[in-house]
């Protein structure tokens, strides 16, 4: 691949050396980072030493390593509950590369137990939305 190529999610289509279209499509990702830890501390300064219970306020940290940098992009924190009900904050601005990175977000929890999950993006845009790095989950458990 040329280093220039931007990154997001290519569609190559394949063709047999007749000139028709196969129907086999080869869809490829690429990505200019790497999501390389999500931590979820109890309390929203993630200070919290106990079990996290429902309605506590928790800190989700996310740290990205980037290999060439952005102006413009978007990070995205996503708590989801044992419902699939989702809670969101997102941070817009420039990534540099070659940097350890740190983006948090503190959110307050719904009176429910069971397992949560802690979800992490990083993209172009919201309009276009294509990806900079691979999305990664972290469970946690919501306990009386």
């Amino acid at each position: 691949m040329p280093a220039s190529l931007e990154p997001g999610i290519y569609v190559l289509k394949v063709r047999n050396p007749g000139g028709l279209l196969s129907s086999q499509v080869v869809i490829y990702t690429l990505y200019s980072g790497e999501i390389t830890q999500i931590n979820v501390y109890k309390g929203y300064y993630g200070d919290g030493q106990d079990n996290i219970n429902p309605r506590d306020g928790v800190r989700v940290e996310v740290s990205l390593q980037m290999v060439q940098s952005f102006a413009n992009s978007l990070v995205v924190i996503v708590i989801e509950d044992p419902d699939s009900k989702q809670m969101l904050a997102a941070v817009q601005g420039p990534l540099p590369a070659e940097n350890a990175v740190n983006f948090s977000a503190s959110f307050t929890l719904p009176d429910k137990t069971g397992t949560y999950k802690a979800k992490a993006f990083v993209w172009t845009n919201w309009t276009t939305m294509a990806p900079l790095a691979e999305p990664q989950v972290h469970d946690f458990l919501v306990q009386l």
